[in-house]
């Protein structure tokens, strides 16, 4: 059957259309109903993706934040004109949408086109409402380059002063794999308050850059081979806007804390999304997508080899075969199988993921063909070549999380049924293989609705451990988890939330876990011994360091290729097992100028941190205080303080301000 427009919406009444990849969208129709006969009418709906339908101001059937309500009766009376609003969300593939009714006398049917009314007022009344409510939520503009045409400048390029993140990293040691024993475990605050969930006047007040945002999502982590950890998130406002970057953080092998965020990448006017990061060898790989840019590649990507401080060029996929529909959206996996082959996983369209593959080591790339049963599906390569998928969210068979597995390279999909809950909106589990071959899941024991299926009664989030390549899971509450950070879900849920999770393993073993949705983002750190023990930190224990002293304490040194000093610390392994940084630390230009200053007490910074420029002028300051309080400083070029902000654990409390150039006071805020 041919589309019906009803009123200024498209309503399809068909099989299904077939429309080109991110054709993703919405409606909103307001108009008039009119039965033909006077009875209890039911309603019920068809549909791929979202779908409202509201009668006479009552919700019939809600498909939108509601899921299992997708029918419902309301009784009409023939020949009356009933007020009717029909929302429809579309996430890409096929098209569907029809609309049914049935009451005594009249059997079910696709409601025809002459029950609907429609006239101007609706129109300007609906335009007005959804302008207001989604339009403006959901505008995109499609730019992404600007061409200049002038004279290149006289003046000498200004130095690149790269964010602090890609700074003072250290090439390795034999301590990378020092590690405890015994069963450790340990929470950290990964973010800071702000920018996460915090509005962009407030990440201004305390000197960020406008790049942050309050949402800090869909993250990316890596354990680089010299022992730093880096996460990269996007940072948004909406995550559709085109204003939409990358951000990052290091936690240094040996600290105790992670670095403030900084900057990362941002391509002007285009919305970059979905980091992956991947250790191939002694190549570090950041994959990442424009999501809604027009003719966008399914993703693309930079490479390190010195552990995060330089990277190469963007590089694009130069050949692409598309099999079908997909999501320019890469998730938490990438891998070789035994022939070398490279596979990057991404989203496919609605609930489905899929695997990329390249044979040529990223020359050209191909899609496998097949699609598993859940979108955010996480993928492990089995001992028998065997491909491994795990979950996602937006599907469930009975309730359940699916099993994905492909013995054809992701060709094909046998898709079963495993011991653990769906997940819903906002979610995604997370699984890697670890150095001693077991399996490693996390995930949470609830749908973003609160839904859990038989046999599923606890709350919160877990980690599981499998010795035989997925068949059966030791399965471990996760300590510490919080909360979501919206009340609406977080009344829903009735339990924490790992949110967007990543895990990675790092060169000494020990597990490193982060989440997002929460207030702030979160970060864990264990090993297997904790997972198999029954021991568990305390809530007073959880987020305090186990170190107490170090037996003998090392000078380190590391020097440029020409010979000069590059950079001096202190540290050596603490009585928990862990090495950590302790003393003085101090970085220097290729000049010979300081770079960065900072003193460790067991991991922890105390006293002053100074950051300065290649000519010598201070960039920022901070003074620690063995309480957990901090001042933060920064400074224009010239000197004059730009802002200073207070902090405790990570949130900043007090007084921020902030000045111009000449010094003037413009902002003044108290958290």
């Amino acid at each position: 059957m041919k589309p019906l427009r009803v009123g200024t919406v498209l309503v399809v009444d068909s099989d299904s259309l077939k429309l080109p990849h991110l054709n993703d969208w919405s409606v909103h129709w307001r108009g008039s109903i009119v039965a033909p006969v006077s009875g209890e009418f039911k309603f019920s709906a068809a549909t791929d993706f979202r779908f409202e339908l509201i009668v006479d101001d009552k919700r019939i059937i809600d498909r939108w934040k509601d899921g299992n309500r997708q029918s419902g009766s309301i009784r009409l009376q023939a020949g009356k004109f009933y007020p009717i609003e029909i929302k429809y969300g579309h996430n890409g593939g096929d098209t569907f949408f029809q609309l049914f009714w049935e009451a005594e006398g009249l059997e079910k049917q696709i409601i025809p086109a002459s029950a609907f009314h429609f006239s101007r007022a609706d129109e300007k009344l609906v335009s007005y409402e959804f302008r207001k409510k989604v339009w403006k939520k959901w505008k995109r503009s499609n730019i992404g380059f600007r061409v200049v045409m002038a004279p290149l400048p006289k003046t000498k390029p200004i130095a690149v002063q790269p964010p602090f993140v890609r700074q003072c990293v250290k090439s390795g040691g034999k301590y990378v794999v020092t590690a405890p024993q015994q069963p450790y475990f340990r929470k950290r605050y990964l973010l800071p308050i702000p920018p996460d969930n915090t509005p962009p006047e407030e990440n201004y007040a305390v000197g960020l850059s406008p790049i942050f945002r309050p949402h800090n999502h869909s993250p990316g982590l890596i354990v680089f081979p010299n022992g730093d950890v880096m996460a990269v998130f996007f940072s948004a406002i909406e995550e559709d806007e085109p204003e939409v970057s990358l951000i990052a953080c290091r936690l240094r092998f040996g600290a105790d804390q992670w670095d403030m965020p900084s900057p990362f990448l941002d391509f002007p006017d285009a919305n970059d999304v979905a980091p992956l990061l991947w250790n191939d060898g002694d190549s570090t790989f950041l994959f990442w997508a424009n999501l809604h840019l027009r003719g966008t590649f399914p993703f693309q990507w930079i490479v390190t080899h010195d552990n995060g401080a330089s990277w190469s060029e963007v590089q694009y996929p130069k050949s692409v075969r598309l099999v079908a529909p997909y999501t320019p959206q890469p998730i938490t996996s990438a891998f070789r199988d035994r022939n070398g082959t490279m596979y990057v996983a991404c989203d496919g369209l609605g609930p489905t993921s899929l695997l990329w593959t390249s044979e040529d080591n990223g020359k050209t790339w191909y899609d496998t063909g097949g699609r598993t049963g859940a979108r955010h599906t996480a993928f492990v390569l089995l001992k028998d070549g065997t491909i491994f998928g795990m979950g996602g969210k937006e599907a469930n068979i009975d309730g359940y999380m699916p099993i994905s597995m492909s013995r054809d390279r992701g060709k094909n999909w046998r898709i079963t049924k495993s011991e653990f809950p769906a997940l819903g909106s906002n979610q995604r589990p997370t699984m890697i293989r670890l150095q001693s071959g077991r399996l490693f899941l996390a995930a949470d024991f609830q749908r973003s609705d609160g839904f859990q299926p038989p046999g599923i009664s606890r709350r919160g989030a877990y980690v599981a451990l499998s010795d035989d390549e997925g068949k059966t899971w030791r399965i471990k509450p996760l300590p510490g988890v919080q909360l979501h950070e919206r009340p609406k879900k977080r009344a829903l849920m009735r339990g924490g939330t790992l949110g967007y999770p990543v895990a990675r393993q790092a060169p000494n073993g020990m597990i490193h876990l982060i989440t997002t949705m929460n207030e702030p983002c979160l970060h864990f750190e264990f090993n297997e011994a904790w997972i198999l023990s029954d021991e568990n930190p305390s809530q007073d224990e959880i987020m305090k360091s186990t170190a107490k002293k170090i037996a003998r304490v090392q000078r380190f040194e590391e020097y440029y290729a020409d010979g000069k000093l590059k950079a001096i610390w202190h540290g050596g392994v603490g009585d928990d097992g862990r090495f950590l940084l302790h003393g003085n630390e101090v970085w220097f230009y290729p000049n010979g100028k300081k770079q960065w200053e900072v003193t460790y007490e067991l991991g922890n910074k105390i006293g002053r941190e100074t950051f300065w420029d290649r000519q010598g002028k201070i960039l920022w300051q901070w003074e620690h205080h063995r309480d957990g309080s901090a001042v933060w400083t920064q400074f224009w070029k010239n000197g004059n303080k730009k802002s200073e902000s207070h902090w405790k654990n990570k949130r900043a409390v007090g007084r921020a301000q902030r000045w111009n150039r000449q010094g003037k006071l413009i902002l003044d805020k108290v958290f």
